[in-house]
């Protein structure tokens, strides 16, 4: 899937840059093949976003910093850089059959009807969905996007103070459908749905005859776990983050613990989880979802692949970013350390290939 926000042509060294909640992470390839050639990753600080957006642009510019001192590159650092959360609305919409030409004004006005931004206030892409409309030949499917330009210009104020030129402009969702189609065969008879569940965060997208046809962004990740845990076990945050990942891993964590989080905190999860996706049936009643993909941190909390598999009656299997990616050997600790965690990642570097 390609978004092409701000894109620009180059033939340098371009990286892909995922700066997430609780993990940031910069990665690039050698020679336009799939090699990895640059991979960093570490923390982003406690408190420089809020509520999707951030919060504290100062810190943040100087933890980025930080992390691209390191990197070895004869000019100016250029990313790929994802964005997602409050502030970006992805969806389909129908508008009457027309030539390619007149569709960008068209869309823009229905823009503003449907996603409720005015247009000076967004940046905006969308694609044209194929095959969507076989009941409606007078009809178009698009799949629009839209970015608040404070959100563009809140990253692009991170970028310039580190002296990083931005390349391409990308969403979240667009690098989980690349790292999937690369990583994996896809059949166009088949619909699948991809759970990218982070720290606050999921990532939820639907593919149909090979492209994206919806997506959502939710306010809901691994934290959901770590605060019920918390609470009913009366223990502080960070023992109840140890706890969850003890009981997902096999660890020593008190059979109680494993019961809660397989018997009642999964079932509240999905609880959650399963609002939009009945709004994607609603939009498409004749496509339903046939396999599921997970990856993200909170996707490996225990039991909770089985739920999902139970609750939308597919077959569930995590998304490996890595499968098709080749590490150098004293890059080959990441491969098997970060994969759940670096699908957008994969998904942004692939864009340099292009």
């Amino acid at each position: 899937m390609v978004l092409n926000f701000f894109s620009k042509k180059s033939n340098k060294q371009i990286f892909g840059l995922d700066i997430g909640t609780y993990n940031t992470k910069l990665m690039s390839f050698a020679g336009g093949e799939p090699v990895v050639s640059s991979f960093v990753v570490a923390p982003t600080p406690a408190n420089t976003f809020s509520a999707g957006l951030i919060s504290d642009e100062k810190a943040l510019s100087q933890f980025v910093g930080q992390q691209i001192a390191g990197v070895d590159v004869e000019d100016e650092l250029s990313v790929i850089l994802g964005i997602s959360g409050k502030g970006m609305i992805a969806k389909k919409i129908d508008i009457p059959e027309m030539d390619d030409h007149m569709i960008p004004e068209f869309v823009e006005i229905e823009a503003e009807q449907e996603l409720f931004y005015n247009r000076d206030e967004m940046e905006l892409d969308y694609e044209i969905l194929e095959g969507l409309n076989l009941n409606k030949p007078e009809a178009k499917s698009l799949f629009v996007v839209t970015v608040l330009k404070t959100v563009v210009e809140s990253y692009n104020k991170i970028l310039d103070q580190n002296a990083i030129q931005c390349e391409i402009l990308d969403t979240n969702f667009g690098a989980l459908f690349n790292a999937f189609e690369f990583n994996h065969t896809l059949d166009e008879s088949k619909n699948y749905m991809l759970l990218d569940i982070g720290r606050t965060t999921t990532n939820l997208i639907v593919v149909v005859k090979n492209q994206v046809v919806f997506a959502r962004n939710i306010n809901l990740g691994g934290d959901f776990f770590n605060s019920l845990i918390q609470k009913k076990m009366s223990v502080d945050y960070s023992m109840a983050e140890d706890l969850k990942v003890s009981a997902s891993k096999g660890g020593e964590a008190p059979q109680d613990v494993v019961s809660l989080i397989k018997s009642e905190l999964n079932k509240d999860f999905m609880e959650e989880l399963i609002s939009p996706y009945e709004l994607y049936n609603g939009l498409f009643p004749e496509e339903p979802v046939n396999e599921i993909y997970i990856t993200g941190g909170g996707s490996q909390t225990a039991g909770l692949m089985s739920e999902i598999e139970s609750v939308f009656s597919c077959q569930t299997h995590f998304l490996n970013p890595f499968k098709n990616i080749k590490f150098p050997s004293d890059l080959k600790k990441y491969k098997e350390e970060h994969k759940m965690i670096s699908s957008v990642l994969v998904g942004l570097s692939l864009r340099s290939l292009e």
